[in-house]
C-alpha cells in the first residue's frame, strides 16, 4: 500500500507468515518498505524496488540523494 508518501506491506494473516529483512512481521500491522528490502512470503523471496523519487528510495525525482 502507498500511504503518507511511503510503501507499506501488511500480512493479512497468512498461513506461512511474511518476513521483511529476515524479521517476521505481525499480522495486520503495516511495515514500511525501503528500496532493496528482501521480502519472504512462505518459501518465495522478493526484492522490493521503489520507483525513483519516492520517499522509499531516499532520492529525489532526478535520482539524487534527498
Amino acid at each position: 500500500a502507498w500511504e503518507d508518501g511511503r510503501f507499506l506491506l501488511t500480512d493479512l494473516g497468512s498461513t506461512n507468515g511474511t518476513r521483511v529483512q529476515g524479521r517476521k512481521i505481525a499480522p495486520n500491522e503495516p511495515v514500511p518498505l525501503t528500496d532493496g528490502d528482501t521480502i519472504h512470503l512462505g518459501q518465495t523471496q522478493f526484492t522490493f524496488r521503489a520507483p525513483k523519487g519516492s520517499a522509499s528510495t531516499g532520492t529525489d525525482a532526478g535520482g539524487r540523494r534527498a
